[in-house]
């Protein structure tokens, strides 16, 4: 049985495009440990955010380990993704807690 529900990490993003690779690559190979000891098949990404300074990922268990080509597939659809402003949630609509 898996002692955890989810993994996040993140490293640094550098100016120099080899060591960006090389960051990103030691990012892939850190989860990839973490998924196995933990005894996971693979890993599916849930969360994915690059701010100029940092990538970060979290996993769930998945089917696959992850690569640096999956990351950068991640990449490319997050510069797609349109965000929308969040609604405020009104109180009425939260409902009641019991």
């Amino acid at each position: 049985m898996s002692r955890h529900l989810a993994i996040y990490s993140s490293c640094e993003i550098s100016r120099d495009p080899a060591q960006n690779t090389a960051n990103h690559q030691a990012l892939v190979d850190e989860i990839n440990a973490l998924i196995a000891a933990d005894g996971w098949e693979g890993a599916k990404v849930v969360a994915f955010s690059s701010d100029g300074r940092f990538t970060s990922v979290g996993v769930e268990p998945g089917p696959a380990p992850l690569t640096l080509d999956y990351l950068r597939r991640m990449k490319e659809a997050a510069k797609d993704e349109t965000i929308e402003p969040a609604r405020p949630v009104l109180v009425a609509e939260q409902g009641r807690l019991l």
